[in-house]
């Protein structure tokens, strides 16, 4: 088996990354094959099913390889699978978080989709999303942290800080020890 395979069914991608490379070397060789395909469909978008496989990858480490795919408006993910070899790695929530909906996560969570206002999502340590924060996120841990493609009004709380109204229109990393700082706040309190 190649390290990454890939077939294409109209104007969808299937991309199978081995379970048996090391990440780095995964996610060069994404990049090249991705690089490949932009350059063959100048103005089509195209669709991705991505299969990582039987692996344990981090998840700042998932979250890098799909900002590799986003870095281009042509490329939409539609799917992502993946087996973890552990129980306590990262949740994967494919889909948009609703008004109204609340989200538990025991684990660390992956979104690849929005957490819309009026919606909760509860995390142990890591959250990362694919899109923007609007809702209220509560992260349980002092070690846990969010980072987000965008936030607008966002309530972020970790462990025993909060951040209400936070805006940022750029990918940017909160953890415990910065969310208090000046990253577009406009009222704080304690609860």
């Amino acid at each position: 088996m190649e390290n990454i395979e890939i077939k294409r069914i109209n104007n969808e991608l299937f991309i199978k990354l081995s379970d048996l490379i090391n990440f780095q070397t995964l996610y060069d060789k994404l990049e090249e094959k991705l690089t490949m395909i932009k350059e063959q469909n100048n103005n089509e978008k195209l669709m991705i099913n991505l299969s990582l496989g039987y692996r344990d990858i981090l998840s700042q480490d998932l979250f890098c390889l799909l900002e590799l795919i986003f870095k281009d408006e042509k490329i939409l993910l539609k799917s992502l699978n993946y087996n973890p070899l552990k129980k306590e790695n990262i949740e994967i929530f494919n889909g948009t978080i609703r008004g109204g909906e609340t989200k538990i996560f025991e684990n660390s969570a992956l979104i690849l989709g929005d957490i819309n206002p009026n919606s909760l999502v509860i995390v142990k340590d890591e959250l990362y999303v694919i899109g923007k924060i609007k809702g209220k996120v509560i992260i349980r841990s002092n070690n846990g942290k969010v980072e987000a493609s965008s936030y607008q009004n966002a309530y972020i709380k970790i462990f025993d800080k909060i951040n209400c109204n936070f805006n940022n229109d750029k990918s940017i990393l909160v953890n415990y020890s910065n969310l208090n700082e000046t990253y577009g706040r406009k009222k704080i309190w304690q609860e």
